[in-house]
């Protein structure tokens, strides 16, 4: 009878399934975690401003991460034209938490930009740590949600240069 044959279908799909998803299985105990080789110090003194800050309060800071009102390489360029000896090493470039289909051309030309400056880039979100890929230097921010050793391994696999953790 169909039913007979619906079961054995339904039985098999199922063996498949776990088959498949137990090569990505992992033992994440509690001793199995990844333990940090490195130290890790509190955020330093960092800002995050737009194209309109100014530079002569920005000394004191150890990065300055611009976060810019419209994101175009030309607004990126002129900010670091203009201050580029005041930022020398210091200058982070922060793409958007949300990018459409449409804004990825914009953020394509200003992390080619990025890796033409040595200028590294904050990762906001997944999306933009495939830019890893393409040679770009990355910093995860705060709202990639790095909580634990084992998201912090992860990233630092995947070539992410520097890490924010979450204050959660």
């Amino acid at each position: 009878p169909i039913s007979a044959i619906n079961e054995i279908r339904r039985e098999l799909v199922e063996k498949v399934t776990n088959s498949i998803l137990e090569e990505y299985k992992q033992d994440i105990t509690r001793n199995s975690l990844p333990q940090l080789s490195e130290s890790v110090s509190p955020v330093d003194n960092m800002v995050i401003v737009d194209e309109r800050a100014d530079a002569k309060k920005l000394d004191e800071y150890s990065k300055v991460i611009l976060a810019p009102s419209v994101y175009s390489v030309e607004v990126v360029d002129k900010f670091y034209q203009k201050y580029r000896n005041v930022l020398a090493g210091r200058f982070v470039v922060s793409l958007p938490i949300v990018a459409l289909t449409e804004d990825l051309k914009v953020l394509d030309d200003i992390v080619a930009w990025a890796k033409a400056n040595n200028v590294f880039i904050m990762a906001n979100n997944i999306y933009a740590l495939d830019y890893i890929r393409d040679g770009a230097k990355v910093i995860s921010s705060y709202n990639m949600n790095t909580t634990n050793s084992y998201a912090y391994s992860y990233l630092k696999k995947l070539g992410v240069e520097e890490i924010i953790f979450s204050c959660e």
